[in-house]
């Protein structure tokens, strides 16, 4: 529970910082543990075997029925349970005693100290937790907003690999980018996705970009010195570089990498795309103009 007495919203699949952790303690269970004692406390000093009034019953669903909120947020299933059997055992025409209730809190108390040792919380550094849920888009707004279809997905998956402690899931994340920058680089010089398996070998795609896309469209070394010449040209380079030493390395079984390995190819991976993403979209588009070439006649 917050601290107006509400429910916090729990979600499993996002990270709680250590404030959040603390102040749902203090505001829900530590509440909970209170009331729980309490009424403990106040069944074990009535007559044993006096029968609970149809008032008494009243209040005790109200007070039971209260203790729901905070444990169904935090996923205490069994406890729920067991509130729902002592509301039912409470109910108007039940004949119920001081030491049936107690019995029935007791089991409450025990249920809820077994889930209480199954709710696990997950606590990664600053650092790591900027990888995970980052405050904004880890390959830019550019790269998040032209590469929707898969490349926010896969440099997402990449960054909480790494923030989990998986830095060779990461790298293989990291290579799927790379594959869909490829893809965009070859669509934006007017090469044809491939379609026989053999031509979707990296080695393949990066001859035609070289000798289909980038010395089509600028023929001469002069022409890839300043522009989009020069831009294909580096992203070229950049893909090259890549290729042997991470891309083959990724697909092989005995390599593995460290969380500094893993992050130096995120850095890398991450200014590749971020160029390209300024250049064009996952599409290709706008399309990289061919070079009109002054007449010989």
């Amino acid at each position: 529970m917050n601290a107006a007495g509400s429910p916090v919203d729990w979600d499993s699949r996002r990270l709680w910082s250590l404030w959040e952790m603390i102040r749902f303690d203090a505001s829900g269970f530590v509440w909970l543990a209170k009331e729980m004692k309490r009424l403990s406390t106040f069944l074990s000093n009535l007559e044993t075997f006096e029968l609970r009034t149809e008032e008494q019953k009243k209040n005790d669903i109200a007070t039971i029925s209260s203790f729901r909120n905070t444990l169904e947020a935090s996923w205490f299933v069994l406890s729920c349970d067991q509130i729902d059997r002592i509301i039912y055992e409470c109910r108007p025409d039940s004949i119920i005693s001081n030491e049936d209730l107690a019995h029935l809190v007791d089991d409450l108390s025990t249920r809820m100290e077994d889930e209480c040792k199954r709710i696990v919380f997950l606590a990664l550094s600053h650092r790591d937790a900027q990888y995970f849920s980052p405050e904004i888009p880890i390959f830019g707004v550019d790269y998040s907003t032209k590469f929707v279809t898969e490349g926010v997905f896969e440099a997402d998956e990449a960054a909480k690999c790494l923030a989990l402690g998986r830095p060779t899931a990461a790298v293989f994340h990291l290579m799927r980018v790379m594959e869909v920058g490829i893809k965009a680089m070859s669509r934006c010089l007017a090469i044809p996705d491939p379609i026989k398996p053999v031509d979707r070998n990296w080695g393949r795609i990066l001859e035609k970009i070289q000798k289909e896309g980038i010395q089509k469209h600028w023929p001469n070394v002069s022409d890839r010195t300043h522009g989009d010449g020069a831009l294909f040209e580096e992203l070229y380079v950049s893909l090259e570089a890549v290729r042997n030493p991470w891309r083959n390395a990724t697909m092989h079984v005995e390599n593995k990498y460290t969380d500094d390995e893993a992050e130096h190819i995120l850095v890398a991976v991450r200014g590749f795309m971020k160029k390209l993403a300024s250049r064009c979209d996952e599409n290709g588009q706008p399309l990289a103009p061919l070079l009109i070439l002054p007449s010989s006649a």
